[in-house]
């Protein structure tokens, strides 16, 4: 990586290991809960249960090595969002004249109960060269103030760059941005 990179690293093991545990719990009280059955229906369930396992834990294995973070890089050539094992987004700062960058919020609206709430900051931004769009990419970060961050640092990276800017938000207010 170049020296004056920008990178934005974001973990996601956490995600695996909740589930992990809740799908290990839940197979505990499963197993615990079905004990009580006469011996054959038993033996059933345990087979039943170790086929659901076989199938289960390798595709949370797979899941999980291919997801366990996401890097956004920005350096003066590219912008790049680049997972373990390939890269998901990647454009030149030359490709492009403008720039249409949207953040969707955080939450589906005010009247809403907490429950409801979305747990991503989504991100949607369409590369422009004059009418003709290039490329677009929408993507989400689970932690609130990182999603602050990298809009921010996307939008006064690409002004940096001389790229004009279209921000459209809605709930999440960017600090130290000049929105017209």
């Amino acid at each position: 990586m170049e020296s004056n990179e920008i990178e934005i690293t974001e973990n996601l093991k956490i995600r695996y290991y909740v589930v992990s545990g809740c799908l290990v719990i839940l197979f505990i009280i499963l197993t615990y809960s079905f004990s009580q059955f006469p011996g054959k229906a038993f033996l059933y369930f345990l087979l039943f249960e170790g086929i659901l396992a076989a199938i289960i834990v390798p595709l949370m294995i797979y899941a999980y090595s291919r997801n366990k973070w996401v890097t956004y890089a920005l350096s003066e050539q590219k912008f790049m969002i680049v997972k373990p094992k390939k890269i998901r987004f990647e454009i030149s700062w030359s490709e492009f004249d403008v720039m249409k960058f949207k953040l969707l919020g955080s939450e589906f609206g005010t009247l809403k109960p907490r429950k409801l709430e979305r747990k991503t900051n989504t991100f949607k931004i369409k590369f422009l060269r004059g009418n003709d769009q290039i490329k677009d990419i929408k993507f989400g970060v689970l932690d609130k103030a990182k999603a602050r961050y990298l809009a921010e640092t996307i939008v006064n990276y690409a002004k940096n760059m001389g790229k004009e800017i279209i921000v459209k938000q809605r709930d999440i207010k960017l600090r130290n941005l000049d929105t017209e």
